[in-house]
């Protein structure tokens, strides 16, 4: 009898540690495994359109051994890259990953989609490179037909090894088939590029290049008959940056309707992490928002503006915690009642440096007024290095420094940026005009 207990008590605990390693939802997906070096840090990026207009990315620390452990929730089968590391999961599978150095070139894979990233990463070819070309220089003697003939057998090359990747898994022999077509159409477009010498003249490298793009233009024209481009292709990065070298090309192309909307997604959304929810941002989304029909790229969209919802005109300012040149302490809403226009810099940046003069002359009309605080606040990491300008480039505007974090509330994503702030501590103008026109100085009147 207790031998039948002791049996049954093993027998459940070999079923619970069995429960215990399996994904806990039906579409958990886990990414685990061993780095050689446990100090680097990595991060998993969605590659998929929805993911890529999200931002959307997991961060995996390993312990102290490298071991790493990550369960995402994943609907269908994706792209994703782990640092530069093309992966391919599906929905509800362990995908075991053996990293032996810390460049990640040194990789095994274990698990159901191992024969796709393994594919991914021994063909992974790079589109400014020239895709099968791989940033080689051609002999310039080489003839046109012989550079065919070598590209024939490296793109057949190829589709055998997608063939025998993935058996059962269409969806990944559709994607990778039409990748592969398309790289075979880029290293065309690029073939004039790393077959013509740059040791010429100017006017000889140009009429060689001219040359040798009027050879390849018919094949181009050819490839772009036959290769049905599906809507699909857009949930791989090199699909999207490969459509849009066809573009580039060939303006007058037609793309399927859902990879043209998510082109004007993109666009949007760049606007938007360059320059917030200023009026020229907003105008453009107002513009082109209508154009798209497909809801995901719309919520992406409303999604990205929603970060920086506190920062609408008449939100109350995040504080800033602000430093000057001998460590004297100054924060934003230690100047309540007064209106702070903030000039956002860096030693480091040109456009910054050549646009304070202006910036110098508007806050000199403003001089007698004591409604009105201007500021130049730095991002600069190396306060010694700033302070060291600033005794070169002496100036009647009040100069502070800050910890890049200091400015996280206000998405500080580029310099030069412009902040102007009301007498009551609300924001007027998180993403305020440059003093290039008149803009910022009629904001000011408003304002006051």
């Amino acid at each position: 009898m207790q031998l039948r207990k002791s049996f049954l008590i093993a027998i459940i605990a070999q079923v619970c540690a069995l429960v215990a390693c399996q994904p806990k939802s039906r579409h958990s997906t886990v990414i685990e495994g061993r780095i050689f070096n446990d100090k680097t840090t990595l991060v998993l990026k969605d590659n998929s359109s929805k993911g890529f207009l999200n931002g959307q990315e997991f961060e995996i620390t390993p312990d102290s051994l490298g071991k790493f452990y990550l369960e995402i929730d994943l609907q269908e089968a994706g792209y994703f890259n782990l640092n530069r590391m093309p992966l391919y999961l599906t929905p509800n599978e362990k995908l075991i990953i053996h990293i032996e150095d810390e460049k990640l070139q040194n990789v095994s894979f274990e698990g159901a989609t191992a024969q796709a990233c393994r594919l991914l990463n021994d063909h992974n070819l790079n589109i400014k490179s020239g895709s099968f070309i791989n940033g080689y220089r051609l002999n310039d003697t080489i003839s046109f037909e012989n550079f065919q003939a070598e590209l024939t057998k490296k793109y057949n090359g190829l589709v055998a090894a997608i063939k025998n990747s993935e058996r059962g898994d269409t969806y990944f022999e559709e994607i990778e088939l039409l990748k592969a077509k398309l790289h075979l159409l880029n290293t065309f477009i690029m073939y004039p590029v790393y077959a013509t010498p740059h040791n010429e003249s100017r006017e000889e490298y140009f009429s060689n290049y001219n040359k040798k793009q009027a050879i390849v233009n018919h094949h181009i024209d050819s490839l772009l008959k036959i290769i049905d481009i599906q809507p699909h292709i857009i949930e791989t990065k090199e699909g999207r940056k490969l459509c849009q070298k066809i573009l580039e090309i060939r303006p007058d192309f037609q793309l399927p309707p859902l990879i043209k909307e998510y082109t004007i997604s993109k666009n949007i959304i760049d606007y938007i992490n360059g320059g917030g929810i200023s009026r020229r941002v907003i105008e453009y989304k107002d513009k082109h928002i209508n154009r798209i029909q497909n809801p995901t790229y719309v919520a992406a969209i409303n999604q990205r503006l929603e970060k920086f919802a506190h920062l609408l005109p008449g939100k109350p300012a995040p504080d800033i915690l602000m430093e000057d040149e001998i460590g004297g302490k100054l924060r934003l809403k230690d100047m309540k009642g007064k209106l702070v226009v903030i000039d956002i810099w860096a030693t480091w940046c040109g456009p910054c440096k050549s646009i304070a003069p202006r910036y110098e002359e508007l806050a000199k009309k403003y001089v007698d007024n004591n409604s009105i605080v201007f500021l130049g606040l730095s991002i600069d990491r190396n306060k010694a290095k700033w302070k060291s300008y600033l005794d070169d480039k002496r100036t009647d505007v009040r100069q502070l420094i800050v910890n890049s974090e200091g400015l996280k509330a206000y998405q500080v994503n580029s310099v030069p940026r412009f902040l102007v702030i009301g007498q009551e501590g609300n924001i007027i103008d998180a993403f305020a005009p440059m003093p290039f026109g008149d803009d910022l100085e009629q904001l000011i009147k408003k304002s006051l």
